[in-house]
Formats: C-alpha cells, structure tokens, sequence
C-alpha cells in the first residue's frame, strides 16, 4: 500500500500524530471489575438496586430481575423481607444465569443489614418494645443489643453489632441465621447494610443510649464492626468459598482503624482481611447530595471521593456508587462523573428502591468485552469493518460496524480519560497511520476512505481544478488538499 498528499502543515500534523498514539498508548480508564464466583468470574460494568416490589406488585419479583441487563444485582433475599417469602434456590439461580434475559452469568447479592433491627424482618419481637413497632419505647423483655431508633427510618433501631447474641442473628454454626439463608439459597455475595453504624456509636452515641461495654472511641467501633464483617464472610466462606460482601457506606472505616487513641498490634492484619473479604464497597449520595429523597442538587464529596479511590481502588476493590436521580440530564451527569473516578455507578429512580432502573451506559465501545476502553478494542473495530454479523463492535446497535462505531469508541475513551479532551479532531491521515500498526493492511483502505470522508481532509478543491477533464473521465475526482490518496495497487 502507497500512501501519498501532504497536511497543511507538517509539524501540526506530527503533533497531532504524537497526541492521538499516546491517547492509544496510554492506561485507558477501567470501566469495570471482575467478582470471583462459584461458577467462575463475572464482569461487573453496571449494577443494580431493588428491594422492594413496586406499585401494583406482589413483593420483589425475582422474574423481572432475572430479565434485567444488568450485571450485578442487589436484591432481598425475600419478597417481603421475612423468611416465610423468602425465594427459593432455583428463583436465585434464574437471577444469577438471567433467565427470561441474555441469558448471561451475573452476580446476585442478597442485601443484609448488619447495623439496625427493622421490625418487619423475622427476628423482631413485637414484646420488645411496647406496641410492637421500632419507634415505640422498648420494654424490659428488650435484648441488652437493642439500641435507639433510627430517625429517618422509624421502623428500624440501631443494634450494638458486636453482641454475640446480634451476630448470631445473622449467622451461626445452625445455619439458621440471615446470612446463613442467603448462603442456602446461592447468591453470590451479600450487601452489608448500616456499616456504618461503627461512626454512630463511637462518635455520635448519646449518654443516655451508652452501657457498659459500648466501645469508647470511633477506632474501637471500627475494629468491631471490621471483626463482624471478616468473621461472617470466613463463616460464609466455609459453605461457598468464592462468597464475597460489599459493605455500603463506612467508607472510612479503613482509616478509623489505622488511625486513633487505642491502636492494637493486629489491627494491619485485620485492615487485610477485611479488604479481602470484599469484592467492592457500596456508597450513597456521593455526587447528587441534599435533603430531598430524590433528585438532589450537585453536590460532589470530595472527601468521600478521595478515600475511596485511596482505601479501595488502590487496593483493587470495585467502588459502587448509587445516587437517587430521575431527570435525564441529572442521570446522565452522575454516570459521567461516576467513571471519570472509575467507580461503577446506579442511578436509583426511587429511595425507596422499589423499581428497577437501567444500567448505567458507557460499554458500548468496550468491543473485546475486558472492562477497559482502549486500542484494543479499535483493533477489534477494525478487524470487523463493515461487517453486517458479528456485531461485537457495533456501538450504535445499527447492525453494521462503519465509522459511526469508531466515533462512539473515540468519544468514550475522551470521557474515561478526562485529559483526552484536550486532543486536537485527529486527521483521517493520523487514525490511519495508527490503524497500520493495529491491524493488517487489506482491510484498511475502505476504513480509511470512510474516515476520510467524515475528517479534515475533506476540503475545498484548489484552484485550477479541470472540470471539463474531470467529466470526459466520467468522474468528478477532485485533488483536495491534505487528502489521503490510497492506491488500489499490491499490498506489498
């Protein structure tokens, strides 16, 4: 192949050039993480929340989330949050292979809270308090682990997470605890719920609610709650070693342990198991913050951004965030904002959790399916041009893979890397010099023709173009300036 023309200016030319191989060159932003499972890893690029039926719906409806695209799902273990709706094992597994769907493997995490009693779960007492709901005061039959209520959600009370007489609610050598049924039933993980309920008690408890034994500083919770967390996900583990959870919230909890006025020796030991014991951590109201259930102003944490890329991406744990958005523009914004720190993010239609929302966009120009945007996946684009099957590269879904296709890969590497905005509209010469080294040269000379047509080398033609020999030879061939020229001769 002979490439022959000229651009309007050589050293521009060579400094785009430098700027779009180092954009191919360069760690393209992850925009995903791969969880262990019982039947092998699962890609996680998106995720998604529901809890709770919604309206008109008998209770969670684990049929309509086996259907769901999403590749991680965070759900009840139950249609009701009680053990007599709980699901059964096949209905886990229908979620977990999306049947009714694409039929692919997803992760399937039962929520658990770990922080708070709610009185519609199965172990609440209605003697506990004295008629029966969360809110009301509690009465002498009140285990020693029942503390306040929670404000904001009434039906549920805080719990000192650390007696033994709490854990064993969750999980006990009987295999009747709550997290002992989700192991049974065979999901892959479990979304450990109020984490941080370690900061309430060591920094926001009030006289009133403190008894002997209440940890004296917000190290020592943390240390409790990190214990509570490796001590079920070992207890898990003994039954399904591939078990993992994502605590949400506590976010900094890493720090609280490494950090305060009682440090002990095996406190380094315990930051590791806790780490290992986590496939991601799960976050709240990071970007889009206020007082509103949904559809809050931008109000971006910064501090919360920072711990998280410094206690957990750093350490190769997945960052799930949820923010509670339902206009477009809001949600569009928050996915953005969301990559460009590569956490994973859900925009969650309700507060309530009790419908589905769609997975968060941006995988589209992941053409190799390997969670990251970069030249490889041009190589794939390439390799199939203008192919009308095996549509792995056909970003737009129009059944054809064309120039369009590459456009959504370029725009989608940009936003996964914030300091790609800067590069100059590279030339159809610069992609095609590129795409030599990418892949071999029988396919490119449509590719380039194509891209020539849609980037600066169309032009104006230059003066004393013949029209008149132009149309004895049929054809209007006009000799633009900086085009590309490409010979239709050998290979070779």
């Amino acid at each position: 192949m002979k490439l022959s023309g000229r651009s309007d200016s050589t050293p521009r030319f060579l400094a785009r050039l430098g700027l779009l191989v180092a954009a191919f060159s360069a760690p393209a932003a992850a925009d995903g993480a791969t969880a262990a499972t019982s039947d092998g890893p699962v890609l996680v690029r998106d995720w998604g929340y529901q809890l709770q039926g919604g309206p008109g719906e008998e209770g969670l409806q684990p049929a309509g989330l086996a259907a769901a695209p999403h590749d991680l799902i965070v759900m009840d273990f139950s249609a009701y949050g009680d053990e007599g709706s709980k699901f059964t094992a096949q209905q886990i597994a229908d979620v977990k292979h999306s049947v009714g769907g694409d039929g692919s493997r997803r992760a399937a995490v039962a929520y658990v809270s770990i922080g708070e009693a709610s009185e519609f779960r199965s172990y609440w007492d209605a003697g506990w308090t004295a008629s029966g709901a969360a809110d009301s005061p509690l009465t002498a039959a009140a285990p020693n682990w029942l503390g306040p209520t929670n404000p904001d959600w009434p039906e549920s009370r805080k719990v000192r997470y650390w007696d033994p007489a709490w854990q064993t609610a969750i999980f006990n050598e009987g295999g009747t605890g709550w997290l002992d049924q989700v192991v049974s039933q065979g999901f892959d993980g479990a979304y450990l719920d109020i984490v941080d309920a370690y900061y309430f008690w060591g920094n926001e408890a009030q006289p009133a609610d403190a008894r002997p034994g209440d940890p004296l500083n917000g190290q020592a919770a943390a240390r409790r709650m990190a214990e509570f967390v490796v001590a079920m996900t070992a207890h898990a583990r003994q039954t399904n070693p591939q078990f993992f959870v994502i605590p949400q919230n506590g976010e900094f909890i890493l720090s609280d342990l490494a950090n305060g006025p009682s440090p002990q020796p095996a406190d380094g030991q315990l930051r590791a198991d806790y780490l290992d014991a986590m496939f991601a951590i799960g976050i709240e109201d990071i970007y889009y913050r206020g007082d509103a259930d949904v559809n809050n102003p931008l109000n971006v944490d910064a501090d919360k951004v920072q711990v998280l890329k410094d206690d957990f991406l750093a350490a190769g744990k997945a960052v799930l965030v949820v923010d509670y958005l339902s206009t477009p523009g809001s949600v569009a914004s928050f996915e953005s904002l969301a990559r460009s720190d590569q956490f994973v993010p859900y925009a969650a239609p309700t507060r309530d959790l009790d419908r589905l929302g769609p997975p968060a966009p941006s995988l589209a120009a992941d053409f190799n399916q390997d969670g990251v945007i970069d030249a490889q996946d041009l190589a794939v684009w390439a390799a199939s041009y203008a192919a009308t099957a095996g549509l792995d590269a056909d970003a737009n879904h129009d059944g054809r893979i064309d120039a369009a296709d590459y456009t959504a890969w370029r725009d989608a590497a940009a936003a996964l890397n914030p300091a790609l905005t800067s590069t100059p509209e590279p030339s159809g010469t610069a992609i095609l010099v590129v795409l030599l080294a990418l892949w071999p040269r029988q396919k490119l000379r449509r590719i380039a023709l194509t891209l020539c047509q849609k980037s600066t080398c169309r032009r104006r033609p230059t003066a004393g173009w013949d029209s008149s020999r132009a149309a004895r030879n049929g054809r209007r061939r006009l000799p633009y300036e900086g085009a590309v020229v490409v010979s239709g001769g050998s290979d070779s």
